[in-house]
């Protein structure tokens, strides 16, 4: 990597605020695999604006309640372990999910929309693996796969462009490609010094590392990262793009060993892909309405 970009990159991580001790300590308790419920209750607790924002969408018209929520407790239950973390994640996180990615000619809230509809593709089709694998886990790391873009963006401006033409010239394999080749570092990368910067668990950090190689990851966390990997092509084919990349990535073929989607499971996983994304999407943001990203 160039050293002046490389100095630039560093310094724009340094600055990214941390993730508040709560959202930390409630990512780590989610990727553990004998948590509970009550344990992310305790972690909620001790953060009163992220309470807040749980009791006012657990009441909301989206979700609908026959009687008001009132409590934490029945809030967490009520909406699920990945609503909390995605309510979590969306707040803790703001600035780098709702930044614009000039570089890659995305725009405001893109980044957040392609990694949610990721995530919950990433979800549903962790049903289908031929062997169980964690949902929960599946959803998070979807929802944090490309965080490096928010950080590369700035430094790519005006380089879409030609990416295409190189692409299209097969100069390029694919955009993660031409980043390294123009750049000497891509979004994974950099994604992956972020990821370590907020002290992400080994294993999300393993899901950003091979979201666009599943089958290098580790054996243990290979069949995560192949959901991963397809909910992000699925959330490209689904319009949810980041901009001037969208469909510049290849897709491993390999999840077909990994998940069963015979008949017309794939089919049926897009719908309902669709649906819980509207919901989800409303539910924090009652003006959202259904954008696709059209760039």
């Amino acid at each position: 990597m160039d050293k002046k970009l490389h100095s630039k990159i560093i310094k724009a991580i340094a600055k990214t605020p941390m993730l508040s001790p709560c959202i930390s300590r409630l990512l780590e308790v989610c990727a553990a695999p004998d948590h509970s419920l009550t344990e992310i209750i305790n972690i909620i607790r001790g953060d009163f604006t992220l309470t807040a924002q749980i009791l006012r969408i657990s009441n909301s018209v989206v979700f609908n309640p026959i009687q008001p929520i009132a409590s934490i407790d029945r809030a967490v239950s009520y909406l699920g372990e990945i609503y909390v973390v995605g309510i979590a994640l969306n707040q803790g996180a703001a600035g780098i999910f709702n930044s614009p990615l000039d570089g890659y000619e995305g725009k405001k809230r893109d980044l957040w929309r392609h990694q949610l509809y990721c995530a919950i593709v990433a979800r549903i089709i962790s049903r289908f693996s031929r062997k169980p694998i964690a949902t929960d886990l599946a959803f998070t790391g979807g929802l944090l796969h490309d965080i490096g873009k928010a950080i590369l963006s700035e430094h790519i401006q005006q380089s879409a462009g030609e990416i295409i033409t190189g692409i299209a010239s097969e100069r390029y394999q694919d955009y993660k490609d031409a980043e390294e080749q123009l750049f000497g570092t891509d979004h994974v990368e950099v994604g992956l010094v972020l990821a370590e910067h907020w002290r992400l668990p080994q294993i999300l950090q393993e899901i950003i590392r091979h979201h666009h190689n599943p089958a290098e990851a580790q054996p243990e966390y290979r069949a995560l990262a192949y959901a991963v990997h397809f909910g992000d092509a699925l959330s490209m084919m689904a319009g949810y793009d980041t901009g001037s990349d969208g469909l510049k990535y290849h897709l491993d073929n390999g999840y077909r060993d990994y998940f069963d989607l015979a008949g017309n499971k794939l089919e049926a996983l897009q719908i309902e892909a669709g649906s819980e994304f509207e919901r989800f999407e409303k539910s924090i943001d009652p003006g959202s309405g259904n954008h696709k990203n059209t760039n």
